[in-house]
């Protein structure tokens, strides 16, 4: 039997809000483990390597919101790269000393909740870990999504995803590439490569929408100002009004500036048709410079896969159409798998032996987007139902992990063991999201961030950040609105339920 735990909690991901959540447990003298299944800190930005990768979210909005650490480091680009991104945290490495907390190279194979009020998580090194309370952090975009497409597996030169590129790196030079996708990573990965490769042949399904990322004539960024401050995000906004906040995007045409920049009328009406096959904004706009720029080479061919559809992928080239090309290179910017791909895959077993898959089909069910009823003492950050459309991450996750970490000081301060939200609670916030869903242009898509369970649209939260922090602030500590306490079974019931699953 099992008396007590061996940590308070457990933190899976090492990225952004894995970092983070594992600090403000640390800080308020909770023992946690972080487990994380790839060989560094980073999370998106430790997978993420491909040639060209940056973030676009402009800085100094793009970090921790940690005052130490925003008080120390300046990124020497206002959209910096994933190198500089890959120093920043090892810089956060050096100044919180996390990665003494955290196991890499290891995953949660299963988390079980049990009788006794604890969690279970079995990890592909064979260990299994106690913990009172089981904190997923793996965030939207940690499973990548290959295409299903006859033959890929038959490939025999090289392939990748961007999204699981070689930490060692690959070169591009005089290769005969193939890109798969013209979603915000391919087009930063094509203005890359353009120049340098033998030939490029991009595939594209659907257009996406470009808008500059310039704004000062240095394209740098300021050390001076704080994001964790009103004072910085005042001072960020008066320096530069449209540039600051993306207010660019509806100054401008960007259809039209982009149809300008492109020399091919071919091309032009494939990269930027009269209409868009989705409202604008509803879809991820990829904020960079040189795409349109990059497709006027006479190297880079354009395949419009709806005239030209895919037939199969073979040996040494693609198949679409009644053409054949060989490739040396085969690249998939294909995005990512749904949302709730990543902690599903978990494979999280609640009370009574509900399976987190089953209690999320047909639809997700969950209190403000981090707890779900039938699991206790879980709660998950920048996951389904949160605030994750069109935000900036670190605000959100900020935003997300105090409001965890109030939930556990309280339940810790009043003597709680275990507490789980209400269906009841639950089925309100789904009601709330439904309802600003269903009269946003949101619905009329069905990207992957919408897609839930059985890959059918869902609804998210898209009244922004404020709104979203200020529904959370309603159910902190001590008054836990919406939560209900789980009392442990009586020992005749643990009897009973033994013998039942003997």
């Amino acid at each position: 039997m099992t008396s007590s735990p061996l940590f308070d909690a457990i933190v899976v991901g090492a990225g952004f809000s894995g970092i983070r959540m594992l600090c403000l447990l640390r800080e308020n003298g909770f023992n946690v483990r972080g487990i994380e299944c790839s060989q560094g800190l980073g999370g998106v930005w430790h997978t993420n390597r491909y040639p060209g990768a940056r973030c676009d979210s402009p800085q100094p909005f793009y970090q921790i919101h940690d005052d130490v650490l925003a008080s120390e480091w300046a990124f020497s680009e206002r959209f910096p790269g994933h190198e500089e991104l890959w120093r920043y945290f090892q810089y956060v490495e050096s100044k919180r000393n996390v990665e003494k907390d955290f196991d890499f190279g290891v995953s949660v194979v299963q988390a079980s909740f049990n009788e006794y009020l604890l969690w279970s998580s079995r990890l592909s090194d064979r260990r299994c870990l106690t913990t009172r309370w089981f904190i997923p952090a793996v965030g939207l975009a940690s499973m990548p999504s290959m295409p299903e497409i006859k033959g890929i597996d038959q490939f025999q030169k090289e392939l990748y995803h961007t999204a699981n590129w070689p930490l060692s790196g690959i070169s591009c030079k005089d290769k005969r590439v193939a890109v798969l996708g013209t979603g915000p990573s391919a087009a930063r990965m094509i203005s890359n490569i353009a120049s340098e490769v033998k030939s490029l042949t991009i595939y594209q399904r659907t257009p996406v929408v470009v808008v500059s990322q310039s704004a000062d004539p240095d394209g740098t960024a300021s050390p001076h100002i704080s994001p964790l401050t009103a004072e910085g995000a005042r001072a960020a906004f008066k320096r530069s009004p449209t540039s600051a906040s993306g207010f660019e995007y509806s100054l401008q045409d960007p259809q039209s500036l982009a149809r300008a920049k492109i020399s091919d009328p071919a091309k032009a009406d494939i990269l930027v048709p009269s209409k868009l096959p989705y409202p604008i904004l509803t879809k991820r706009p990829c904020f960079m410079d040189y795409y349109y720029e990059s497709l006027n080479r006479p190297n880079v061919e354009l395949v419009d896969v709806n005239k030209e559809a895919l037939v199969e992928i073979t040996t040494n080239g693609i198949q679409s159409g009644t053409i054949h090309r060989d490739f040396d290179l085969f690249v998939c910017a294909t995005g990512f798998e749904a949302p709730s791909s990543a902690i599903l895959k978990l494979n999280i077993t609640g009370k009574d032996g509900l399976n987190l898959a089953d209690a999320w089909n047909p639809h997700i069910k969950s209190y403000m987007g981090m707890a779900v009823p039938g699991f206790p003492n879980m709660f998950y950050l920048f996951g389904p139902q949160s605030a994750t459309v069109r935000i900036n991450v670190p605000t959100a996750i900020e935003c997300q992990a105090q409001w965890i970490l109030s939930i556990l000081k309280g339940l810790r301060d009043s003597g709680i063991k275990c507490c789980e939200p209400s269906q009841s609670a639950a089925r309100s916030w789904v009601a709330i999201l439904n309802s600003m869903w269903d009269d946003s242009l949101y619905s009329e898509i069905n990207g992957w961030e919408t897609r839930g369970v059985t890959q059918k649209p869902e609804p998210l939260w898209v009244q922004g950040i404020q709104k979203y922090n200020e529904h959370t602030q309603q159910c902190r500590a001590p008054e836990f609105r919406g939560f209900v306490e789980v009392q442990p079974m009586s020992q005749l019931e643990a009897s009973a339920r033994l013998k039942l699953h003997m």
